[in-house]
């Protein structure tokens, strides 16, 4: 099971809004997005401000941590007034109000503030070897690692809906059609080095960049919990998202313009699956701080770092040794599909009603 950092960076969640120049009157319309710590709210509002006939202002700002996180959380809370990319409706018959944005905002930022110091620690055990024996299960240590399992199991099913809408996109790319909506395909060229005959023209330089490293993979015991979490009322849910997707997708007939039902269901998963991969980062965190610097807990998980057998540093080879690489170097083009953001059929009936 795959662990990728969350990010503990700071920076702040603002909330900007339109007034009618003439009437004062304001608009539905809000939109919600972050800042690092370098910028201010107000330079954001200055140059969305250029092209829109109605004034702008920030209704509110929050300075948090992990500033990413709490954005794609707000994102997948308010998705259903999402109208396109970070503008959401906040009107009278909107599901949630402006200050329920605000205070939910307001209630991320304690709750990563609290996470923020074990995605710290968690960090810093990477580097750390480890040593002794694992060490005994705990009720604290359970509770994570069904957290992990329950929103792994989650992120799968929105990686499987991910990948039919690229593979769809690539067959239309190659067949000469027009791409589906949502997905957008990049055409790169990628550098691959011949290693071996490298080695053998410059066998001392290779020799300096032969480095033995702390390595460890961090592996989370499921057999045990396997049954317990697919029974989750939340995969349960998940389950029912991607199986409507799918009936929609496969019944689909222009997929170079998705029907608005479509759209939404598929950004549903997108969000859906954004925000349980950040849960399943920040459990991994907290049972590898419970962990330690043991080689794993028993019946939970097992994380052995230790040196690694000597290996090329290709990375800082790359770096010092760039001109000597050229004649080594040969090219191919990649293709590579991303999943767009867009606006869904909600949004779109709520603009109906709310011109």
């Amino acid at each position: 099971m795959a662990y990728n950092e969350i990010s503990t960076e700071q920076g702040s969640i603002y909330f900007i809004r339109e007034r009618n120049l003439i009437t004062k009157e304001l608009s539905p319309f809000v939109k919600i997005g972050l800042t690092g710590l370098h910028r201010k709210a107000t330079n954001r509002k200055n140059d969305l401000q250029t092209g829109n006939p109605r004034e702008l202002f920030v209704e509110h700002e929050v300075m948090v941590p992990c500033v990413r996180a709490i954005e794609t959380a707000l994102r997948y809370r308010f998705l259903e007034q999402n109208v396109n990319l970070e503008w959401h409706i906040f009107s009278e018959s909107s599901k949630y109000q402006i200050q329920d944005a605000l205070e939910y905002c307001e209630k991320l930022k304690s709750q990563f503030a609290e996470h923020s110091s074990f995605i710290d620690e968690a960090k810093r055990l990477d580097k750390t070897p480890s040593k002794g024996i694992p060490i005994p299960p705990s009720e604290e240590a359970l509770y994570w690692r069904n957290e992990v399992l329950l929103r792994h199991e989650i992120v799968k099913l929105g990686q499987i809906a991910a990948a039919a809408q690229r593979t769809k996109a690539k067959e239309c790319f190659h067949s000469g059609d027009q791409i589906p909506a949502g997905v957008k395909i990049i055409e790169r060229q990628i550098s691959e080095i011949d290693w071996k005959n490298f080695r053998k023209a410059y066998p001392d330089i290779v020799n300096n960049y032969i480095k033995c490293r702390l390595s460890g993979v961090f592996k989370v015991i499921s057999k045990k919990a396997q049954n317990k979490t697919k029974t989750a009322l939340r995969i349960l849910h998940a389950e029912y998202e991607t199986s409507k997707f799918f009936e929609l997708f496969f019944a689909e007939e222009n997929f170079a313009d998705y029907s608005l039902e479509l759209r939404q269901q598929q950004i549903k998963i997108q969000q859906l699956t954004k925000l349980s991969h950040i849960e399943k980062e920040i459990a991994l965190c907290h049972l590898k701080v419970i962990c330690g610097t043991a080689p794993g807990i028993t019946n939970i998980c097992s994380w052995v770092r230790e040196l690694s057998p000597p290996r090329l540093d290709t990375r800082a080879l790359k770096e010092e040794h760039r001109a000597l690489l050229i004649p080594f170097t040969s090219s191919r083009k990649l293709v590579t599909t991303v999943l767009k953001r867009s606006a869904g059929e909600i949004a779109e009936n709520l603009l109906s009603k709310n011109p």
